[in-house]
């Protein structure tokens, strides 16, 4: 998959997240925790941490909130049976 255009900037269509709190997808997931969701646990926690833990704790959020999305998506996703 190409990482750039014809103009040389960089494609940002293939890297959102999902946010655990409000169920949205962000490209700059940690900006939208530091702006809209600083009182809960997890994000003070992440904003108390130093820089190699803080990167450790963002990962795991980033993919709680990954897997909630599957989760989701699959319960509605109706397969449907192939025939013979």
């Amino acid at each position: 998959m190409p990482t750039s255009n014809k103009r040389g900037r960089r494609i940002h269509d293939n890297k959102h997240c999902g946010c655990v709190y409000c169920k949205m997808s962000f490209f700059h997931l940690p900006r939208h925790l530091y702006a809209v969701h600083d009182g809960e646990k997890h994000v003070a926690e992440i904003l108390a941490a130093d820089s190699d833990r803080r990167k450790g704790l963002l990962t795991r959020l980033r993919n709680f909130g990954a897997e909630q999305h599957n989760l989701c998506t699959t319960k509605t996703y109706v397969r449907r049976v192939p025939v013979k």
